[in-house]
């Protein structure tokens, strides 16, 4: 347990110790190269963010499953964290209250098993609501060549009512549908200098695949210093589907190449 609490306390000051730019920097490298963080975390809001709290942490590798290293996580929840190593997905991953899910930097990949057809992290439907999650430091891969065209809406990260929680320094690529989609009275949240790119092109055409989307009655999110590129439709949505949002904020982000708009916002939002 020591051993893992200092594991845990150096990829925590990767994190947090050098928060400093609120600017999306170009990546070169992005199979290899980490984003530069940003700068607008108060440690204090997210009482499980702060380290002096976290008294339980688990290391994936521990496990028969990431998943089974989540659940044995106690109801309060916690840490796990994520070596570096190619992790198949045979199902999306499930969130919890209070749970930091931390990789060891984009050498850490998620990837969606062959025909899964499942987000990599978090349900479409999830039992419950959830709060206070922190997903960084680790690279998603939706293996769409792998997927079956037309049938599904796999993103690589898929909040429907979660709260107060963050997503930064994540790599997502080649997924089926959107990389990161906020849905169903997602609010509050963050998403700070994640790079997105290769998404959608196997749907239905009538289906938008956006790197970010912002849907159903999702307000008060920050996606912020994110780089978004080649794309089958827009870089950033913004989408009431007939329910009030308001007070999302787009701020520094790089999008480059998408077959349609760069930020797509329906007549129906604040913004």
């Amino acid at each position: 347990m020591k051993v893992l609490k200092l594991i845990f306390l150096a990829v925590m000051f990767v994190i947090f110790g050098t928060l400093v730019s609120s600017q999306c920097m170009a990546v070169t490298n992005p199979a290899t190269t980490a984003t530069p963080l940003a700068d607008d975390l108060d440690i204090n809001q997210y009482s499980l963010l702060n380290v002096k709290k976290i008294m339980d942490i688990r290391n994936a590798a521990e496990f028969s499953s990431i998943q089974a290293a989540i659940d044995d996580l106690p109801t309060g929840g916690g840490m796990v964290f994520i070596p570096a190593g190619t992790y198949t997905l045979s199902a999306s991953l499930k969130l919890k209250s209070n749970l930091a899910l931390v990789g060891a930097g984009w050498s850490t990949i998620l990837k969606v098993g062959n025909s899964v057809q499942a987000n990599a992290i978090g349900e479409g439907s999830p039992a419950a609501a959830v709060t206070n999650v922190l997903i960084a430091n680790l690279r998603i891969d939706g293996n769409k060549a792998n997927q079956t065209a037309g049938t599904g809406y796999q993103s690589g990260i898929c909040f429907v009512q979660v709260t107060q929680s963050r997503i930064e320094n994540v790599y997502i690529h080649d997924t089926v549908y959107s990389g990161i989609t906020l849905y169903n009275q997602s609010n509050n949240n963050t998403i700070v200098t994640c790079h997105i790119e290769n998404t959608g092109g196997l749907q239905n055409p009538s289906r938008e695949e956006n790197g970010i989307e912002i849907r159903y009655a999702s307000s008060r999110n920050r996606i912020i210093g994110n780089q978004i590129e080649n794309l089958s439709d827009h870089g950033i949505t913004v989408a009431a589907d007939g329910i009030e949002i308001l007070d999302n904020i787009i701020s520094d982000n790089i999008i480059r190449t998408a077959t349609r708009r760069g930020i797509s916002v329906g007549s129906d939002i604040s913004t």
